[in-house]
């Protein structure tokens, strides 16, 4: 007679982790030494404007006010910006404060995964199967999600505390969902889950799938059908969906974030939406192999639905397998429509103009794709689990190592980002900025003709204009102002920046309302677009994103 394969709850390490207080603490020990390093890291593309001279987050009642800048990160969201603002109370515009709790957030939502994910299989549906191995798997995927270096983006950079913080709501309100299922007699519980799901609203627009998603898993892990669903908690499901009313409150205070998402932006839907067909794709990818990590793809497009086809065979492909199985009543298929459900606000047919794609968006997602990773190998490998388990673990926390020590040296970070997409007028316009700030005129000369050649903005002409006049070139420095008042006429810094050029001439310029004394000149103009910290490049009135030739290369 066949034996039985071992569990891969049978060794004695395993049965430690059906000890929570052991599972969390390990856990917390592998985040803490992949992103120990990570406190080196400096504020920087949207930190900026979002963070560093927000004058709303010098005051905590004033950071709950939307910013009237809709274009800032921190608009529209006022948990987030109130998170900020306690950073400023405690260190000001000292970055370790931001990443402690960064970091805080980050291993708060590894365990809360964990714990989900234990409690889930242990579910009377589950456990026949799934109870020994219930604290493996959780350990696991929790893991596995922790260490994975695509989530440096959501947590090194400061700023997309965005992400982690709306995860930690959208996994609080299912934690708490799962407590309403097993103590159905405690108030607490229901009013705790709904807490949470307003919180999230306040914190990022991506909470708007959490009712959906909470919805489908009472059904497949709880309730066990719809019908079961609406008897048990359907007054609980209403009261989730009922802040989506929030949500609309507070993305209507930021007119579509400063007119940079919606359908009111100069990206069509279409060329969106092709778009997201390769930039999933990529994702996916890079869960894979998550090498080369790019900060800012960019705002490249695909116009040409040929161009997708693979990527769209391959989405599309794996979409349908999900709603398939979650209609055929599969828990399995419920990793993989997670995936694709909380990454539809910001990658399906709701064009962003200032990103097409971003590592970041992927943070909440990948935890589909995590546990089922874990579930698959632990009943696959049985025993054997934990040699692969722990070779994955060291080569994802050593690349988690690795990418968090690009971001102690902003000018190395963006040099890698010009190689990885020489074509965004964007990232080499930062360089630029970033090597002028360490008194390197000649680079900050160098990679401003570059972005200037590629996107030729009133911001980029004034910056190069700028650097010219510092390294006494006054002749081609003039050129340069000329055509940026041309492109935007009685713009005040443009015309202060020609002003100070035709005094240092020895020209004095004509007087104008515009380069009154309200004005004030700056070393480098510092105009930032709707996503990105000064000095970005805004987009011009009219123009189109760059085509898909500009892509990153990967």
């Amino acid at each position: 007679m066949r034996q039985r394969p071992p569990s891969a709850n049978e060794s004695s390490f395993a049965r430690l982790l059906d000890r929570p207080w052991f599972a969390a603490a390990l856990l917390a020990l592998l985040t803490v030494a992949a992103y120990l390093n990570s406190f080196r890291g400096q504020f920087l593309f949207d930190d900026v404007p979002s963070i560093v001279t927000n004058p709303a987050l010098h005051s905590l009642g004033q950071s709950l006010l939307p910013s009237a800048d809709g274009g800032l990160t921190t608009s529209g969201r006022p948990l987030l910006a109130l998170s900020f603002a306690l950073n400023y109370a405690v260190s000001g515009v000292e970055v370790w404060s931001y990443h402690l709790v960064n970091l805080a957030l980050h291993l708060a939502n590894g365990l809360l995964l964990a714990g989900i994910v234990r409690r889930t299989l242990r579910q009377p549906a589950f456990a026949p199967r799934w109870q020994a191995d219930a604290p493996a798997v959780a350990f696991i995927a929790a893991a596995l999600w922790l260490l994975h270096p695509l989530q440096t983006e959501s947590v090194t950079y400061v700023v997309q505390r965005a992400e982690s913080l709306v995860a930690l709501c959208y996994l609080a309100a299912g934690w708490f969902l799962i407590r309403v299922h097993e103590e159905p007699g405690r108030r607490a519980w229901p009013v705790a889950a709904f807490l949470a799901c307003l919180a999230g609203m306040a914190a990022k627009e991506v909470m708007a799938t959490a009712p959906l998603a909470l919805a489908l898993y009472d059904r497949l892990f709880l309730a066990g059908s719809w019908r079961e669903t609406w008897a048990r908690r359907g007054w609980l499901h209403v009261a989730l969906a009922g802040t989506w009313l929030l949500l609309g409150a507070l993305v209507l205070t930021t007119a579509g974030r400063g007119g940079t998402a919606g359908f009111g932006t100069a990206v069509s839907v279409r060329d969106y939406a092709l778009t997201q067909f390769s930039a999933i794709a990529h994702y996916l990818r890079l869960f894979v192999w998550p090498h080369p990590l790019v900060l800012d793809y960019g705002t490249a497009l695909v116009t040409e639905w040929t161009r997708v086809l693979p990527a769209a065979v391959l989405v599309l492909g794996l979409l349908g397998a999900s709603l398939w199985a979650v209609g055929r009543g599969r828990a399995a298929g419920f990793g993989g429509l997670f995936f694709f459900l909380v990454l539809a606000p910001s990658s399906s047919v709701i064009p962003i103009a200032t990103q097409t794609m971003a590592e970041h968006r992927t943070y909440l997602p990948l935890a589909g794709l995590c546990v089922l990773v874990a579930a698959a190998g632990v009943a696959g490998l049985r025993a054997r689990v934990w040699i692969g388990f722990a070779g994955v673990a060291a080569a994802l926390g050593a690349a988690t190592v690795a990418r968090n020590a690009a971001y102690a040296s902003r000018v190395a970070l963006y040099e890698d980002l010009a190689v990885r997409c020489p074509t965004n007028a964007r990232a080499l316009a930062l360089l630029a900025d970033y090597h002028q700030r360490e008194g390197n005129l000649e680079a900050a000369q160098r990679w401003l003709e570059r972005s200037v050649a590629l996107e030729p903005v009133v911001e980029s002409l004034n910056n190069l204009g700028n650097v010219l006049q510092a390294r006494g070139d006054l002749a081609r420095a003039r050129p340069l102002f000329e055509r940026a008042l041309a492109a935007r006429p009685n713009d005040p810094t443009t015309l202060l920046n020609l002003g100070s050029l035709l005094a240092a001439e020895g020209r004095p310029p004509r007087p104008s309302r515009a380069s009154s004394p309200r004005c004030r000149p700056g070393p480098i103009s510092r105009a930032r677009s709707s996503t990105s910290p000064t000095p970005s490049p805004k987009p011009a009135a009219g123009r189109r994103p760059p085509p898909a030739t500009s892509a990153c290369s990967s």
